[in-house]
């Protein structure tokens, strides 16, 4: 959570960056994209190399990186510095989101405690991305932009003084290995999902100023709103988990019902005739696709191929999931966009209905090739 914290703590201080540096939009874009640049380019190459060298080297590594860049960024004053430590840090949270969960895959028993620990880890974007933008917001306020930057440098000092207790692994054989392929069809369709969502999330305060003349600010508010909604879907999964641990078939039959209703439901949103409906609807659709993303997270080490914690190719499967799902945050917003260019803002619903039919698809497919003989309960 606190490097995703690091996602939405420049979207809250943008009037102040952009007052000290001089940013146009454009740049300051850049400057908040390039978080997810390394996990969009180098996430399954990451994924691929890290057992060799440690997971918990990755981790501390990624956690001490976080601090340099953090108050590098803090005390910056030219904007080269701040995009090199931009960049710095978008390398840093790339090893924490491979190195975290694989970690929590290997201190966790197989089954129900592992797949709610991953349902639990899958909800660290919108809980840390959320907060980053909330508290820092408050503190700079408070104590000014330098300051709230710095909290975030003492809170991940303080964690990794903590992890450096942990007990330290033995790096894996330099064997490399290919996750299965039910894990590329869960990567792909968390792509899919992280693309709809900031098609949604993205797009919708532009949509509710140019539709019903909302500021910015107004629009902002309704759009993080609508984000966290995915949450209690989160909740709803893990508990669908708890309940058919052994009923796999069950949880997959529920999902795809949530999925399709989430499609729905997507048809509604830019259709909506008042802000509170556009809001509801969106709301609901993340929320059920909510559970389809939580599910994901849960099956991917299995369907990895993976036999133990230590296979490199679970370590693999999560580069991969982290590349095709900071590609898809990284596209969903121009070509959401392109989609309203070409038909107005009611083309952009059924763009999204459409990708999430193929998450819907990809879930499936993955499921059919891991589980040939489920169970038929």
């Amino acid at each position: 959570m606190l490097a995703a914290a690091q996602l939405g703590k420049f979207s809250a201080l943008a009037p102040a960056l952009q007052a000290r540096f001089g940013l146009d939009l454009p740049s300051l874009g850049l400057l908040i994209s390039l978080l997810e640049v390394g996990g969009a380019a180098f996430g399954f190459v990451a994924g691929r190399a890290l057992p060799r060298h440690g997971i918990d080297r990755a981790l501390l590594s990624g956690l001490f990186l976080l601090v340099i860049a953090t108050v590098i960024e803090a005390t910056a004053r030219t904007t080269p510095i701040l995009f090199a430590a931009r960049s710095v840090e978008g390398l840093a949270y790339l090893l924490v989101v491979v190195a975290a969960p694989t970690m929590i895959v290997a201190t966790t028993s197989p089954g129900r405690e592992r797949e709610g620990a991953m349902v639990l880890w899958s909800t660290f974007i919108p809980v840390g991305s959320g907060l980053g933008s909330i508290v820092t917001g408050l503190l700079a306020t408070a104590l000014g932009t330098t300051m709230a930057m710095l909290f975030w440098a003492f809170a991940e000092l303080a964690l990794l003084a903590l992890l450096t207790t942990i007990p330290a692994s033995a790096p894996a054989p330099g064997r490399a290995a290919l996750p299965a392929l039910p894990a590329w069809l869960l990567s792909i369709g968390f792509g899919c999902y992280t693309l709809s969502l900031c098609a949604v999330t993205g797009l919708m305060p532009a949509f509710l100023h140019d539709r019903y003349g909302l500021d910015i600010a107004e629009g902002s508010v309704i759009a993080g709103a609508t984000a966290l909604s995915a949450l209690p879907g989160s909740l709803l999964a893990l508990a669908a988990i708890r309940l058919l641990a052994t009923r796999t078939r069950r949880l997959l039959l529920l999902v795809a019902a949530a999925l399709v209703l989430a499609s729905g439901l997507s048809l509604m949103i830019f259709r909506a005739n008042c802000p509170i409906l556009v809001a509801l609807s969106a709301g609901a659709m993340l929320l059920l696709a909510g559970m389809a993303r939580a599910v994901i997270f849960a099956w991917l080490p299995g369907f990895s191929g993976g036999h133990d914690a230590a296979d490199p190719r679970i370590a693999a499967a999560q580069g991969l999931l982290t590349q095709l799902g900071a590609l898809g945050a990284l596209v969903g917003p121009p070509l959401g966009a392109t989609s309203v260019g070409i038909g107005s803002w009611s083309a952009l619903g059924p763009f999204v209905a459409s990708i999430v039919l193929v998450l819907l698809a990809m879930i499936v497919g993955a499921y059919c090739l891991h589980r040939p003989h489920a169970d038929r309960t």
